[in-house]
This record gives structure tokens, C-alpha cells and sequence, in this order.
């Protein structure tokens, strides 16, 4: 049985199956059809979901802003849980309210 999942609803739309964790055992998936779903997830109008921002005073000063959402599913990969459920994290900022104080 294939655990690739959780019916999506974000109350303005919902679809198919979106693939989550997935397994060696799971079927393969097309990644440009996971983009396009993760896009519906993740985007609005001109807003976008994140996670988490940092800012730090390497290098002469860098910041991060951490994404929801990837349409890859490697095996290594290091970031938050929301690649693989972007319907439960982060939430909506728009450049203006990432940029602000």
C-alpha cells in the first residue's frame, strides 16, 4: 500500500492525491505534475508559503528564507518536513512583509 497520501483541501481548492513521504515501494511520480500541484499549495496571488527566515553576519552578512514545498523527493535531502506536507506548513508572506522590520 502506497502511503502517497493526504488528500489536499485548502478550503479555495482541492485535487488528486498530492505524493508526501514516499517509499521505494510507491509507484514513480512526475515531478512536473508535483510542481504544479505544490504550487497550488504553496503560492497565492502574490504571497508565498515559508517556514522560517534567519539572518546572520557571515560572509558580510546574509539572510534565508526557508520554502514549502519541492517537486523532488531525494533521498538525502535535509529540509523541514514541509517538502513533503506543504498543506500543513509555514504560512502565506508576501516580499513586502518579508523584507519589513
Amino acid at each position: 500500500a502506497s502511503r502517497q497520501g493526504a488528500k489536499i483541501d485548502q478550503g479555495h481548492f482541492s485535487t488528486d492525491l498530492y505524493p508526501s513521504a514516499i517509499t521505494p515501494s510507491d509507484s514513480p511520480f512526475d515531478p512536473n505534475e508535483v510542481a504544479s500541484k505544490t504550487e497550488q499549495i504553496v503560492c497565492r496571488g502574490t504571497a508565498r508559503k515559508y517556514t522560517d527566515f534567519h539572518c546572520t553576519g557571515v560572509y558580510g552578512g546574509i539572510s534565508t528564507a526557508y520554502t514549502v514545498g519541492c517537486s523532488l523527493r531525494c533521498v538525502f535531502c535535509w529540509v523541514h518536513w514541509g517538502r513533503d506536507y506543504p498543506q500543513k506548513a509555514g504560512k502565506f508572506y508576501t516580499r513586502l512583509k518579508k523584507a519589513g522590520p
